[in-house]
């Protein structure tokens, strides 16, 4: 079902390399580097890519994102502005774009804000219901620029 998916979007990217992918990794690599050290969490995440780019490292705080991270959905949530980035760096204007792990729909939220066309699945129902309500609430205060 996934080579079915993969083959049908151009660009996919998948930040959440603790489950299995079903992305069979391109040349770039992602890295965000959430400049802490020593957290209860990691300290960056390597996202996996079918872009035919050179890797890159991003490096921003993960506590300094803005709105998108007052309520946290999910606890692999990332925010809004790392999407923002790799929308703008890496996408071109008509391409479809997959993601394979919701999670808190924030990708979901930056795909809206940035026109950007994504397919976004979760596997988990809770988070699902959860990341639709994210998605509702800030698509709702988000004005689309032309």
């Amino acid at each position: 079902m996934f080579k079915r998916l993969l083959d049908k979007f151009g660009r996919t990217v998948n930040l959440n390399t603790e489950t299995d992918s079903p992305i069979i990794p391109g040349r770039c690599f992602l890295v965000w580097d959430k400049l802490k050290r020593n957290m209860d969490f990691a300290d960056a995440e390597l996202a996996l890519t079918t872009f035919d780019n050179n890797a890159r490292i991003i490096s921003r705080d993960r506590n300094k994102g803005g709105d998108d991270e007052a309520e946290k959905r999910h606890p692999t949530q990332k925010p809004v502005y790392l999407y923002d980035y790799i929308h703008l760096n890496f996408v071109e204007r008509g391409q479809r774009v997959l993601d394979t792990h919701g999670g808190s729909f924030t990708h979901a939220v930056a795909a809206y804000k940035n026109n950007i066309n994504l397919t976004i699945i979760d596997r988990e129902e809770s988070y699902f219901n959860s990341g639709m309500k994210n998605y509702e609430n800030a698509s709702s205060k988000t004005r689309l620029m032309f």
